[in-house]
């Protein structure tokens, strides 16, 4: 029995053409990746504060009152997946249903509607957790209060939405063409976020 639903965001049940770390690495030019990725990481585990800002000033090069102008400036642009309206509101007929992201607080406060379709968020900002780090779903479990098996996660990242759960037992869906890892049988893999409700659906 399913108790709980999990549903990645960015990728799974939105599409998003931008985010806040992309626009501060474009508007500063910053090429290098292991910035780049600090910067992604610094923007997904924590929040948005003073502290952040400084953090962030110092990986882009510039002053923080640049920064906090540019993160101003920005303007998010997503839409839905296909059929995810419809796969939440079927997912919520069967039990709590909640979204476990990485997602900093910028892109986290402008998908908000999300929120009156789900019942629980555990965005990485909020959590300090950034997938695939396993204490994520560790975290998901603990406040849940369910059993892992009572779980399941569904999304379009396998190092992140398949392995890191299934490493703790929770069961995932995988949104995706062809699994990349052979030694991770019996997975689920769907092209759509509405067919994987309709997996979880046939076989729970």
């Amino acid at each position: 029995m399913t108790v709980v639903t999990s549903f990645d965001v960015g990728g799974t049940l939105i599409r998003a053409s931008t985010s806040c770390a992309e626009a501060i690495c474009t508007r500063f030019q910053i090429r290098e990746e292991s910035r780049r990725a600090a910067i992604r990481t610094l923007l997904r585990s924590s929040p948005l504060d003073q502290r952040a800002l400084r953090d962030l000033a110092d990986l882009s090069g510039v002053a923080a009152l640049a920064v906090q102008r540019c993160l101003d400036e920005y303007l998010p642009a997503f839409e839905w997946q296909d059929g995810a309206h419809e796969a939440l509101g079927r997912a919520r007929s069967r039990g709590r249903v909640v979204t476990l992201s990485n997602v900093s607080q910028i892109d986290d406060s402008t998908t908000g509607w999300i929120g009156f379709l789900i019942d629980a968020s555990y965005s990485s900002w909020r959590t300090g957790y950034v997938k695939p780090d396993r204490r994520a779903y560790e975290n998901l479990i603990d406040t849940e209060a369910v059993p892992a098996s009572d779980i399941i996660h569904i999304g379009d990242d396998w190092e992140a939405d398949v392995a890191a759960p299934l490493a703790v037992g929770i069961r995932a869906v995988y949104i995706g063409i062809v699994p990349p890892r052979a030694d991770l049988g019996g997975v689920e893999t769907v092209d759509s976020v509405l067919h994987a409700l309709d997996v979880i659906e046939s076989t729970t």
